[in-house]
């Protein structure tokens, strides 16, 4: 009988500790899950945009380089992607000051003070929003999907890289 006793206690303190358990989950599963998905910001798709992108890589677009005086030198994986719909994933770095803005630049790590510690030419790729939309900045990885276009040393050339139509996706 006292075993009997013993195990009816086991079990309830084995519910009563599921039943515990069971409501942290839910209390904070939302907050982990919010996060893991990213932040909800104006104007960010939350899906990718339909369509196939080819994936821009970090380790070949920091191969290009622009001398002084000279013609931008870009690498070939990149030239082969001229013009076409690709995505690559970094940190927006804003242009202009204000909350809202429709052009930055992306590095691929999140960078302290632009001024202080500038990124060399090949590090940072210029976006320019779909339709002009004024997009906020954030903190948070963005995944951008768009056009892209490298510099050809034309006088309107600002940058290396630019990626035009730019839709952007905050997360992980």
């Amino acid at each position: 009988m006292a075993r009997n006793i013993h195990q009816q206690r086991k079990m309830a303190t084995s519910i009563g500790l599921i039943v515990v358990l069971g409501i942290v989950a839910l209390a904070i599963g939302k907050d982990v899950l919010a996060y893991l998905e990213g932040p909800k910001l104006p104007g960010y798709v939350a899906t990718a945009p339909a369509g196939v992108y080819a994936a821009l890589d970090w380790t070949a677009l920091h191969q290009g380089q622009w001398p002084a005086g000279g013609k931008p030198v870009i690498p070939a994986p990149v030239v082969a992607l001229t013009g076409k719909a690709v995505c690559l994933k970094g940190f927006l770095l804003p242009l202009h000051q204000g909350a809202d803005s429709t052009q930055f630049y992306l590095a691929e790590k999140p960078r302290g003070c632009f001024f202080c510690n500038p990124p060399g030419i090949a590090d940072v790729v210029e976006l320019n929003t779909l339709h002009g939309a004024r997009l906020p900045v954030t903190d948070w990885p963005v995944t951008v999907y768009g056009t892209l276009h490298p510099a050809t040393g034309a006088a309107s050339d600002q940058t290396l890289y630019t990626i035009d139509d730019a839709v952007l996706h905050a997360g992980r």
